[in-house]
């Protein structure tokens, strides 16, 4: 018998949020935010284990992070060119990005968690041709 009665859904948070902003600083010249908000995430489990009443998987701690991004326009050999810069997770949050509590223990202690990225840079040239 499979008890999931009330079992919060696991592998996804069940509230996000994102915002984001771009401002024209100059005519060439875009920057822009993001913002992400996970909250109420709880770890994926074997729902096979649910074998009696009142089993939870491990609730995440909720987290957010920012990105920046910027491009730059410009023309090269008379082509649309563009200097495009990210910054993932710029505040360098620590977070756990996914976990696994197979037996649904609830116990931090017992599930397997993935942690997330620091902060990341990017940089792409896009040429239009």
């Amino acid at each position: 018998k499979v008890y999931l009665k009330d079992i919060k859904i696991g592998d996804a948070a069940q509230t996000t949020a994102a915002f984001g902003l771009d401002v024209n600083v100059l005519p060439d010249l875009k920057l822009g935010t993001n913002y992400y908000y996970y909250g109420n995430y709880y770890s994926d489990f074997n729902f096979a284990n649910a074998g009696s009443a009142g089993l939870s998987p491990y609730k995440l701690p909720n987290y957010s992070v920012w990105n920046l991004n910027g491009v730059f326009r410009f023309k090269i050999a008379g082509l649309d060119a563009s200097l495009i810069g990210n910054v993932n997770n710029l505040l360098n949050t620590k977070y756990i990005a996914d976990s696994y509590d197979g037996n649904l223990s609830g116990d931090a202690s017992k599930a397997m968690v993935y942690y997330g990225l620091g902060r990341t840079f990017t940089t792409s040239i896009k040429i239009k041709f």
